[in-house]
């Protein structure tokens, strides 16, 4: 039976690179199949565990068809749909060819990692953590490498599942990523290995028990404090893209779905949310004050001016939360602002830039490539968490989304809510803010806080401590989204946020050369 298995496999060996590519693919937005994710790898997975009788080559061309399928698909779905400025078109068509070298290169990580696979495993029932650990590498390898940009984490395809969501609030997404592919690996090597199905189905068990003991012990724990307080929020979302921004003249701004601030104002909320700026331009503390004349040209607004028009339009009674470039100092800097009334009463700026978006690298201003009219700064300082009244928000900008260690921070600080504004204006579809909810779905259950998603095109949500959805605003959708948000004045803080990803990591890396020193221990002496 095993041998005429490994036989089929060896000879039809393409099919199965070919398949795991594709049921990766569908495990993900937009086709969503998440159920597909738990055997999405079985394939390749049986390619890789028949020992001797695939050679090498093999192995390396079905990790690199795997990889690059997946990525391809992946990075097309984002990277196609890209726009930006008008004279900016050389660097819209570079990223829109990027998802080739995207594909090349993680297909190139995925058929390297998988030969090393190889030379370590043992051909013992070992094997499957081996190839589970050695798979999650790939996961941690190409997230460096894309400075954290990576949808393509296993862990995402289970964004619906609760009990996982909340499993990452001790081992993060890479731990999340780790079950899933084990249970790839169990069900591989059931049907690759018939001779030692018996100690597969016990390492199972032992396996499962352990992760449902971490889930017991970190559920009562995260859970045993119910000083629950609720603030209400509404969202405003504008599909009508080319009405998204307003227009000042003498001073005086003038927003074409300014009715949409008005409803949001009758439902008397505790916040509302532009999760956008109200005008094509800057924003400054005072215009007299602005020496750069390049700025001058672009600043339309003071905060003086501002603030009266939040008055006026948004009321004294609710908190005005908004994103803007602000201008102080003659430099630029994305700020999230929040007004009561007329007064400015926070600002948050944005901590970590990014490039090509934010600014233009000097390397390619070197060379004549502006992404970028003004390059925005970094921020100065900023005192966080941002109290407002009984919350204290820990915020991110658009990409600040990516950057785990900005959550966790905001968090041992005392954070109690995170709010996230961001826009994929520079996408025509749905699915960049598609996969950046799911990724707000990880860092509310990471750091076992409430995020308040806002997203000017959609989708926006508001999302508990577990990382469920309680209310959402899909894509393309013109309203106000308007919500209760339960939250605790003093919420525990998670394993995650006190050690990020480090923990998991180092434990994998250790595993990984404690295989590699025994096997090459193993053969030396064999040798002698």
């Amino acid at each position: 039976m095993t041998v005429k298995i490994n036989f089929q496999i060896g000879k039809r060996w393409i099919v199965l690179p070919l398949f795991s590519g594709l049921l990766l693919t569908l495990s993900f937005y937009p086709f969503d199949l998440w159920y597909f994710s738990f055997i999405a790898l079985v394939p390749i997975f049986l390619l890789l565990s028949v020992g001797g009788k695939v050679a090498g080559k093999k192995i390396f061309w079905g990790g690199f068809i795997v990889g690059a399928i997946f990525s391809l698909f992946l990075s097309f779905f984002t990277l196609f749909q890209f726009h930006w400025l008008q004279e900016a078109h050389l660097f819209v068509w570079l990223i829109k060819l990027m998802p080739i070298p995207i594909a090349i290169i993680s297909g190139t990580i995925v058929g390297l990692i998988f030969l090393l696979y190889k030379k370590i495993s043992f051909n013992k029932p070992v094997d499957i953590f081996i190839l589970t650990a050695i798979s999650v590498l790939i996961e941690i390898i190409q997230s460096n490498l894309f400075a954290g940009f990576n949808s393509g984490l296993l862990a995402y395809a289970s964004h619906s599942l609760t009990p996982l969501l909340r499993l990452s609030s001790v081992i993060g997404v890479f731990g999340v990523s780790f079950i899933i592919t084990l249970i790839n690996s169990f069900i591989a090597f059931f049907i690759i290995r018939p001779d030692y199905r018996k100690k597969i189905i016990i390492f199972a068990l032992i396996s499962f028990a352990i992760i449902f003991l971490i889930n017991f012990i970190n559920n009562n724990y995260l859970g045993s404090d119910g000083d629950y307080q609720t603030a209400k929020f509404a969202i405003i979302q504008n599909a009508d893209r080319g009405n998204v921004l307003g227009s000042v003249k003498n001073g005086e701004l003038y927003l074409t779905y300014q009715g949409l601030i008005a409803e949001a104002r009758y439902y008397k909320p505790d916040f509302i949310i532009y999760p956008f700026s109200l005008f094509n331009g800057y924003l400054a503390d005072n215009i007299k004050n602005v020496a750069n004349e390049g700025l001058k040209k672009a600043v339309l607004m003071d905060s003086t001016g501002l603030g009266k028009w939040i008055d006026k339009n948004a009321g004294f009674q609710s908190i005005f939360v908004n994103w803007i470039n602000v201008v102080r100092n003659d430099n630029v800097y994305p700020e999230m602002l929040f007004w009561q009334g007329k007064n400015q009463l926070a600002n948050y700026q944005k901590r970590d830039l990014f490039p090509f978006m934010d600014y233009t690298p000097e390397l390619f201003k070197n060379i004549g490539l502006f992404t970028t009219s003004v390059d925005a700064q970094k921020a100065e300082s900023n005192n966080l968490p941002v109290q407002i009244n009984n919350i204290k928000f820990a915020p991110l900008i658009c990409s600040e989304l990516f950057h785990p260690e900005l959550s966790r921070e905001d968090s041992l600080k005392g954070a109690n809510v995170l709010i996230s504004i961001g826009s994929e204006a520079m996408f025509s579809d749905e699915i960049p803010g598609k996969w950046n909810l799911i990724v707000s779905q990880f860092r509310a259950a990471e750091n076992n806080r409430p995020l308040v998603r806002a997203n000017i095109l959609g989708g926006s949500a508001l999302i508990d401590e577990n990382g469920k959805i309680i209310k959402e605003s899909g894509f393309g959708k013109t309203g106000v989204l308007v919500g209760e948000l339960n939250y605790k004045k003093s919420p525990k803080n998670t394993f995650y946020s006190y050690f990020g990803d480090t923990p998991f990591i180092i434990a994998i890396i250790i595993f990984l050369a404690l295989c590699v020193f025994v096997k090459f221990r193993n053969k030396r002496i064999s040798v002698s």
